[in-house]
């Protein structure tokens, strides 16, 4: 821990416990606690209100980011360019995730961008897209998902025989058959391409139904998908590009996944990079969190949350509440801490830790039971590093536009234990040669955490071993080195879905985290209670955003304070206009507007014809603005 930002040691108390009091705790450091602590803690400091017991962050590890986790990786020789870093969790960003893609203009982080050139395993056998992305200005790019249904190029609508799928009928006379399954599914088309009737909410049978009716009646998302399509139309849907086969492998909630679906339909091919990981944003947060006078207290989780209700109402005057400072609002325990809140208390704690007992007290007692906090469903993923020696171009190269670098690689499908692997082609990576390997697989969670316990605990070569089989099974046609680096991680709540049984809305959790505990000075801030945005850590910034205008901003809110309110919507307004709202156009045109900081492929002017880099690398470097520009 910096000396100059450990808060000064309290008295100590019962349990030889430090005693501490702090106007503001912000409990977790990942993303939507970083967030929060550096756009509160700056916006006091604007406005001549942050003190040495302003502002404290409490963290139950020893390092920031949560599940943006990055690893060091083998160096190599003579290099001299930005740290190296791969990562075991969250990795990328995308241009509709707005205020993600702010926060890293804002934090002056520079991204890599590029689409994907997609290689589909279904049933034994294997697509590779003909066309993949030549340049950096299509920002929704074809997946070729739809070409399992016609491996081997012999056959015909009409006689699919040694297809991977067989949609005789109606969806095979279809030329787009998953498109026009989710057009079905968020309602933009009312056939159903599985029979060719129009849905009808007035028919008794549930699978005749619209999808936004029809959802309601089923237990979970995958028998809604096998009721609406039938099984093996349902089979196919889940082996395309509609988010991660876990989605359909765990029992989630049909309706609310539709409803996360409808917004990340119109997400774009493109994906974003940072030098560093997603963590070099958060480590650049947290930088700025300390210089405006924020603490932390590393390695030390909650145990305990205790809400003290108050017997007295405060009111307002000259728009500002009246001070309270001998009104504590909240006691949270620690190892070694009893910190006593003042104002309010930001909680970003995982809701699998908090069902799991790793936190107790009145204020956990007061929410456990309702019915918002009960819908969050983890979903375990498994994630797999794997490095080659950086001192060659690597032997996956081949498989990438080795000499324009213009697209990035991923396979996907029902390949052994290997749901998804991505291989990363940006500048920054490829100084490096690494890719993800491993990344989710549901079906095989098991094998996975075992692998990667005994590597944790000093064995590797098993986990190795069974990384190189399944990627030698799905390039045949290569020779495969033993690599140099290896780093598996089992997040046991990657992300949320919902519950299949819990029908909260959207919008009925979201107000449950901004107000968790009605009359109470508290938010809920992690990423799982903004659930439009599942699976991406913009959910946890808009759950930031959202208890800080609907607490401290709006003139209703229980901590409504002109001069602070003031400052954080003047911070909200100046972060919105670093880059103009996504429209769905194409990069460097009036549509889509190119933050400082983002460079989108091609690369090519930075590579030999071998694909090793031209020169040493230095942050950031890129070949300008794409080439429809």
């Amino acid at each position: 821990i910096n000396g100059a930002n450990t808060p000064k040691r309290g008295k100590k108390g019962r349990r030889g416990k430090i005693d501490k009091e702090v106007d503001y705790l912000v409990i977790g450091a990942g993303a939507g606690g970083l967030n929060t602590a550096m756009d509160l803690g700056e916006s006091l400091a604007s406005i001549g209100e942050m003190n040495d017991d302003s502002v404290l962050i409490i963290e139950a590890t020893d390092r920031v980011g949560g599940r943006h986790e990055q690893v060091d990786v083998v160096i190599p020789e003579g290099y001299n360019g930005p740290d190296l870093k791969m990562g075991v969790g969250g990795m990328r960003t995308n241009p509709t995730l707005h205020i993600q893609r702010r926060l890293s203009e804002e934090n002056e982080v520079p991204s890599h961008c590029s689409a994907f050139g997609n290689h589909i395993f279904a049933r034994g056998r294997s697509s590779r897209c003909e066309d993949p992305p030549s340049d950096g200005c299509e920002i929704f790019t074809a997946f070729c998902s739809n070409d399992p249904i016609f491996i081997d190029k012999t056959q015909t609508d009409k006689i699919p025989y040694g297809s991977a799928f067989n949609l005789e009928g109606v969806a095979s006379t279809n030329d787009d058959p998953e498109g026009a399954a989710l057009q079905y599914m968020l309602e933009y088309e009312a056939v159903n391409p599985s029979t060719g009737e129009v849905c009808n909410n007035d028919d008794p049978n549930p699978a005749k139904k619209c999808a936004f009716e029809a959802c309601k009646h089923y237990v979970d998302y995958r028998s809604f998908l096998q009721g609406i399509f039938g099984i093996e139309f349902a089979e196919f849907i889940s082996l395309g590009n509609v988010g991660f086969l876990g989605d359909q492998g765990s029992s989630i909630n049909a309706c609310r996944y539709i409803d996360w679906f409808l917004r990340e339909y119109d997400t774009t091919s493109i994906n974003c990079y940072p030098e560093g990981g997603i963590q070099a944003i958060d480590d650049k947060m947290l930088l700025r969190s300390l210089a405006a006078g924020v603490k932390i207290i590393y390695n030390e989780p909650a145990i305990t949350i205790d809400s003290i209700s108050s017997s007295s109402k405060k009111g307002k005057k000259n728009g500002k509440k009246n001070p309270s400072k001998d009104q504590n609002k909240f006691v949270v325990q620690t190892p070694n801490y009893t910190i006593n809140v003042r104002k309010f208390l930001f909680v970003a704690i995982n809701p699998d830790d908090i069902r799991g007992g790793k936190v107790s007290g009145s204020f956990i007692d007061a929410i456990e039971t309702q019915k918002p906090f009960q819908q969050p469903k983890g979903s375990a993923v498994a994630t797999v590093a794997v490095q080659w020696d950086p001192n060659s171009p690597a032997w996956f190269l081949d498989e990438l536009d080795k000499r324009g670098g213009s697209y990035s690689y991923r396979q996907w499908g029902d390949l052994d234990c290997f749901s998804r692997a991505e291989f990363i082609d940006t500048p920054y990576m490829r100084q490096q040669n690494t890719i993800r390997a491993v990344y989710s697989d549901y079906r095989c969670l098991d094998l996975w955490r075992e692998l990667i316990e005994a590597a944790d605990s000093g064995n590797p070569e098993p986990l190795q071993q069974r990384v190189l089989d399944g990627l030698r099974i799905a390039f045949p046609d290569h020779s495969i080195p033993d690599p140099v680096f290896v780093q598996g991680k089992l997040w046991e709540a990657a992300w949320y879905f919902s519950d299949p049984l819990n029908d909260a809305s959207v919008e009925e959790l979201a107000n449950f985290a901004s107000e968790p505990s009605p009359g109470e000075s508290v938010c809920m801030i992690g990423d799982s209670y903004a659930s439009l945005y599942n699976a991406w850590t913009e959910a946890a910034y808009q759950a930031s955003q959202k208890c800080l205008t609907d607490r401290f901003i709006t003139e209703s809110g229980s901590e409504f304070d002109a001069d602070l309110a003031s400052e954080l919507t003047d911070r909200y307004k100046d972060r919105d206009a670093l880059i103009a709202p996504f429209d769905f156009g194409a990069p460097n045109t009036d549509g889509f507007k190119i933050g400082a900081y983002e460079f989108f492929a091609p690369f090519g002017c930075l590579y030999e014809e071998d694909g090793s880099l031209l020169s040493e690398y230095t942050s950031g470097a890129n070949c300008g603005a794409p080439a429809c520009a």
